[in-house]
């Protein structure tokens, strides 16, 4: 498996980490809609599948749509808007230069979950 590959399923491993973070802290749908996009999202990256790529978009769509609902009104939903233009910008980036986007994808991957955590845990 090359670095590139490497780097997007190890840095999944932020998902594990929050999936129990928010089991302990009651916050059971969070957590297993973590879970399944760490499993799916590690499992695309390791045999880039375009069925489970499906998937993990769909997880992760699912979980921003959650996380939209149940904070419409608050303050924190700029920074899930940011968040949204830092994945774009590194989805685009995959076009550019495979290298940048693993990077970013990964970097992504550690924003999303602190920032879930942070969120989940604030309500």
């Amino acid at each position: 498996m090359c670095i590139n590959k490497r780097l997007l399923v190890y840095s999944n491993i932020v998902f594990i980490i929050s999936f129990i973070y928010l089991l302990f802290n009651n916050k059971k749908i969070e957590s297993i809609l973590l879970l399944l996009i760490g499993i799916i999202s590690s499992l695309y990256h390791t045999y880039e599948s375009n069925h489970l790529y499906a998937v993990d978009v769909l997880f992760g769509l699912l979980i921003f749509l959650y996380t939209c609902y149940y904070y419409k009104d608050c303050i924190y939903f700029l920074p899930l808007i940011l968040l949204s233009i830092y994945y774009i910008i590194t989805y685009a980036s995959y076009y550019y230069d495979e290298t940048i986007y693993a990077y970013m994808h990964s970097i992504w991957h550690i924003l999303a979950c602190v920032y879930i955590i942070y969120l989940f845990t604030r309500k």
